[in-house]
């Protein structure tokens, strides 16, 4: 259970560095309006939502690189089991129970930023 805290911790809450909404300090002193939106994209396939060439993709193919797609498959398809797998776990306490409570708080953490 802690491997999945960390891994959902790493996998689903935004972290500040990779936002890539921080402007340069360079930035600020020109007279350009909303410049993020003419920079090169940070995602690998910036129009793949588009979709434009290939196949149209189904969910269970489909490749996610942001924590918002991430959370939102989550809470839309694993949250629940996680939610009931979690209580279970809290019951029966210990280091389990620990784990656990570390595990919910990061589900909580994740859906705050959403």
């Amino acid at each position: 259970m802690q491997v999945i805290e960390q891994l959902l911790s790493v996998g689903l809450v935004a972290g500040t560095a990779s936002s890539g909404t921080d402007e340069n300090p360079e930035e600020r002193d020109l007279p350009l309006y909303h410049s993020q939106y003419h920079r090169i994209p940070t995602k690998s396939n910036a129009y793949s939502y588009l979709h434009l060439f290939g196949m149209p993709t189904d969910d269970d193919s489909q490749m996610l690189e942001d924590p918002e797609e991430r959370l939102l498959v989550f809470n839309h398809r694993f949250r629940p089991s996680f939610i009931l797998g979690i209580e279970g776990a809290k019951r029966e306490g210990g280091d389990l129970g620990r784990v656990a409570g570390q595990l919910s708080k990061t589900i909580n953490t994740a859906s705050i930023d959403d």
